[in-house]
């Protein structure tokens, strides 16, 4: 038996190898990883509430208990999450005074969901940006890119909705500390995609050497995100190849596409793209073809605008 060739050291590496390969479903390359490193030193971190929220939505054991807990030890992330759940785009008739009710008349999922938006959008950059980079375009895109997705996830039926909101929300999360750290750069990458009439990620790699991508999956690396997250975070402009979370990424790499089709936020390269830009292993997964699923279309036409005033009460 070829095992007897083996120390005991070397078969239990080798198990212990076999049992950990799907932790890193997109490792980051080692070059590409020192250079975000060295030339972009202020990193974002994750809030202590995100944190902790993400450790219920990985635990399938987690209670409302858990979940009211962690969501009142931020009093900021409290009161911004109550006021969402009594804003129009819910339309409740009758105030909702507590996160108890929220959590009652919302559900875990949802309510789970919308405390770690509002615990990472209230933690990011409020300044104007010097170069241009129009914050309030960014979160309208995410945020339209998460309610997508969720309604594409809810087209095939995934249990899982709520997990494809906030990869869809975190999916750009890469250009804050691009934009923070290297806004010369990231302009000119912007101007070279106009240009060049190219994506504007194909424009950040002859720039920068990497993507907005990359430094996302930098910082999916840094904050220890599960790879449900980290994934479609590295691989929503490049879905093609072997991926671990396959329907979640292609959820994502579409929604993007389609938010930005619909001029729904987006970084100037919007009018490049068209459906046949989102990939073939997508549009075959969601039924994509001159139409979008039902759910997704129906959540474009009526609901898009409800999301939008949504999230201005973050800004």
């Amino acid at each position: 038996m070829r095992f007897r060739s083996l120390t005991l050291f070397q078969f239990i590496f080798m198990i212990y190898t076999l049992c950990t390969a799907h932790r890193e479903p997109f490792p980051l390359d080692k070059s590409i990883r020192d250079q975000i490193g060295q030339r972009i030193k202020d990193i974002p971190t994750l809030p202590v509430v995100a944190a902790k929220i993400l450790e219920v939505t990985e635990n399938p054991e987690s209670s409302v208990e858990d979940l009211k807990e962690i969501i009142m030890m931020d009093q900021v992330v409290s009161a911004r999450l109550l006021k969402a759940v009594n804003s129009a785009f819910f339309g409740f008739p009758r105030k909702i005074d507590t996160i108890s009710q929220a959590i009652v008349i919302l559900g875990f999922n949802n309510v789970r969901s919308l405390a770690l938006s509002v615990s990472i959008l209230a933690a990011m950059p409020k300044t104007p940006s010097k170069t241009g980079f129009d914050y309030r375009t960014f979160w309208h895109h995410a945020a339209g890119t998460a309610f997508v997705a969720r309604a594409m996830a809810k087209s095939v039926r995934s249990r899982d909705s709520e997990l494809f909101f906030v990869a869809g929300l975190l999916h750009d999360i890469g250009f804050i500390p691009l934009e923070q750290g290297m806004p010369e750069d990231l302009k000119k990458a912007q101007q070279l995609s106009q240009e060049r009439q190219i994506p504007l990620y194909k424009a950040e790699m002859e720039v920068l050497g990497f993507t907005h991508a990359d430094v996302g999956c930098f910082i999916a690396e840094k904050w220890l995100l599960p790879g449900t997250l980290k994934e479609p975070i590295a691989r929503h402009h490049t879905p093609a190849g072997e991926l671990e979370f396959a329907q979640l990424t292609h959820a994502v790499h579409a929604a993007d596409v389609i938010c930005k089709i619909r001029e729904y936020g987006g970084y100037g390269d919007n009018a490049l793209l068209q459906i046949e830009d989102i990939h073939e292993s997508a549009r075959k997964m969601f039924k994509i073809q001159d139409n979008l699923p039902r759910e997704a279309e129906e959540f474009l036409s009526d609901d898009m605008a409800g999301a939008s005033d949504f999230f201005t009460l973050f800004e």
